[in-house]
Formats: structure tokens, C-alpha cells, sequence
């Protein structure tokens, strides 16, 4: 926790005090939780974004960043300081999808990090690219956490040019999609798991046109037996 993190985090502390659950266990741990989640998986950056850290793995994955920060959102009103966090957070995830809409998660530097450093797909894989299996959640993720700040706080500045660049990016993807055959997309990954990679030479399971979109792999980043994943299908726009 950085000099400047106090703060915030003594408001988020301030909040689970003012909060307390039933349970004396449960308000401890919430009390804890409250600002450690937040506090301990995101950094700012150098143009004022945030990455927000998964797990256990030195990446961020869009999806899993997007609902590791939602529930904080409804808080901006009690805790105004959470909202350049989560508005960075959102920026953040806007420019990963800019730089490559097939990738799953993204490296906080261009630090040429790779799950597999020999997997095989139709480009040149970018350092800042951790994992390049194409999900249909990674792309819809930013789209809630822009809603839900904008009905949190009305604030439309959230929508500008860049916003709108990056929608139009997403679904231009999503209708490429629909008609996989002509996607230019493979992954191809040697010697793992079937789940790890897809079949038919990179290219996954043939598929007929249905109008649904075309997804690689589900959100548990195992390939998608059938191409059409309904979940996924129904999350996005």
C-alpha cells in the first residue's frame, strides 16, 4: 500500500465500520476484505489507468478485472475517491481490447510474458499479450463497468471518442464472428490438454452461420467443444 492508497483505504475501512454485518466473523473479514481487494490487485499507471492483477498470475484478464471491481462501483457516493480507480480501470480494459481484440489477458508492461511462449496464432503476438485465446466475455467486459459508473454517477464523460472506437472494435469482431469460416483467427497450442488448444488446425470445431457469435474458448479458458457458446452468446451486446 502505497503513501497516497491510505486514504482511500481508511474511507473503505470507515464504510465496513459504519456497515457492520450480524456476524461478528463476517464484519471482520469484510472489514479486511474491503480495501485489501481492491488496494492489494490494482495499480495505477503512467497515463492514469489501472491493471488489475488476477489471481495468482502476473495478468489481467478483462472479465475477471470487470467483476473484481464492480461491487465498489454503488460505493462511489460514500467513498468519491473510488471513482478514478474505477473509471482507470475501465480505461485500462479499453485500451487492452484496442491493442488486441483476439487476447484473453494482457502483461501490465510489454514485458513479452507469455503463458506458452511457442503458441501459434494468425499474428505476431504483442509483449503485452499474456494469453491470446479468443473469448467472447473478454470483449463485453468493459461494457458494464462503463454502464454501471455511468448510472452510478451520471457522469457521460465516460463516453468519448475512445469509448465509441473501442465499441466499434468489439463489434466488428463479434461480426466477423459470426462468420468464423471467414475469420482469419486460429490458436494453436503443443503438447497440452484438448481443452488447451482448439481442434481443426487452430481453427476450432466446424460451424455453420446460425447468427450467433463464434467463441474459442469459455470463460474457464477451455475450449468451447461446439463454437457456439450460449453463455457468452447472451453477455454480449
Amino acid at each position: 500500500m502505497t503513501e497516497d492508497s491510505r486514504p482511500l483505504a481508511a474511507a473503505l475501512t470507515a464504510f465496513a465500520d459504519e456497515h457492520p454485518l450480524p456476524y461478528a466473523p463476517a464484519q471482520q473479514m469484510f472489514r479486511t476484505l474491503l480495501p485489501d481487494a481492491l488496494m492489494k490487485a490494482t495499480s495505477r499507471q503512467a497515463d492514469r489507468t489501472y491493471f488489475v492483477a488476477t489471481g495468482d498470475i502476473p495478468a489481467m484478464w478483462l472479465r475477471d478485472a470487470t467483476f473484481q471491481v464492480l461491487p465498489y462501483v454503488q460505493l462511489i457516493k460514500d467513498v468519491p475517491d473510488l471513482k478514478p480507480i474505477l473509471e482507470g480501470v475501465l480505461r485500462r480494459e479499453l485500451a487492452f481490447v484496442q491493442l488486441d481484440p483476439y487476447a484473453n489477458a494482457f502483461n501490465q508492461t510489454a514485458n513479452a510474458a507469455h503463458w506458452r511462449d511457442d503458441d501459434e496464432t494468425n499474428i505476431s503476438v504483442s509483449p503485452q499479450v499474456w494469453e491470446r485465446k479468443f473469448e467472447i466475455d473478454t470483449l463485453c467486459a468493459p461494457l458494464p463497468l462503463a454502464l454501471r459508473l455511468h448510472t452510478e454517477t451520471g457522469d457521460a464523460a465516460l463516453f468519448d471518442a475512445t469509448f465509441w472506437e473501442t465499441f466499434a472494435v468489439i463489434l466488428d469482431i463479434f461480426e466477423q464472428e459470426q462468420h468464423h469460416e471467414q475469420s482469419p483467427y486460429f490458436f494453436r497450442r503443443r503438447d497440452t490438454a484438448a481443452n488447451d488448444t482448439l481442434p481443426n488446425n487452430g481453427y476450432g470445431t466446424p460451424v455453420a452461420y446460425t447468427g450467433l457469435i463464434w467463441d474459442g474458448f469459455r470463460p474457464s479458458d477451455n475450449r468451447c467443444e461446439y463454437g457456439y457458446h450460449i453463455p457468452a452468446n447472451l453477455f454480449a451486446p
